[in-house]
C-alpha cells in the first residue's frame, strides 16, 4: 500500500495545524508541481544538487527513484542547514546517495562555515566542473537568489541552473 509523506517546516498557522494530521485523517492534496525529476533523470551531465533547509525534500526524492531505476547519476548533493540537528532526513538521503555510486553528499551547516556561497561550491566541485554542470536548487527563496546570481556572475549559464520554489502562492 502507497503512502504519502509530508515534509513540512512550521511557519505558520496553516503549517503549524498540518502537525495535527493523523493517519487516515481525508485531505485533498495537489501537485506535484517540480520540475526537477525529468530534467536530472535525463541529463548526462554532472549534476549539482542544492538542498536549502527543508528543500531537501524534492531531492530525496529524486535519489530514490535514480537509486531504484539504477539511474548513472553523476553529481553532488549539498545539503546546507543552519544546525546540525536541522539534518533531520540525513541518514535516509545518505542510504539513497550511497546506491548511486557516482554520488556523493556533503552536509554544509552555516552556523559553522556561513552562508553557502559559489566559491564554497566551486571548491567542492571543481571550478570547471561546475561551469559545465547542471545546477538544481531548492530552498529559501532568498538563498535560490543569491546563490543562482553568483553562479551566474562565476560564469555559470543561466540555462543550466533549475530552482524550484516549493511555497505555496495564492
Amino acid at each position: 500500500m502507497g503512502g504519502i509523506r509530508l515534509s513540512i517546516k512550521a511557519l505558520g498557522d496553516y503549517t503549524r495545524s498540518l502537525q495535527a494530521l493523523q493517519p487516515g485523517d481525508r485531505v485533498t492534496v495537489f501537485g506535484p508541481y517540480g520540475r526537477f525529476g525529468d530534467r536530472s533523470l535525463a541529463s548526462t551531465r554532472f549534476q549539482v544538487w542544492l538542498a536549502g533547509g527543508i528543500g531537501v525534500t524534492p531531492f530525496l526524492s529524486l535519489a530514490q527513484q535514480a537509486a531504484q531505476a539504477q539511474r548513472p547519476i553523476e553529481g553532488i548533493l549539498i545539503w546546507s542547514v543552519r544546525e546540525r540537528s536541522d539534518a533531520v532526513f540525513i541518514e535516509e538521503l545518505q542510504d539513497w546517495i550511497d546506491a548511486l555510486p557516482r554520488m556523493r553528499l556533503e552536509l554544509h551547516v552555516s552556523t559553522e562555515t556561513g552562508y553557502l556561497t559559489a566559491d564554497q561550491l566551486s571548491a567542492s566541485v571543481g571550478e570547471d566542473q561546475l561551469k559545465a554542470a547542471e545546477v538544481f536548487i531548492c530552498g529559501p527563496a532568498m538563498m535560490m537568489q543569491t546563490i543562482t546570481r553568483q553562479l551566474v556572475a562565476f560564469g555559470m549559464r543561466r540555462s543550466r541552473i533549475l530552482t524550484e520554489d516549493f511555497n505555496l502562492k495564492p
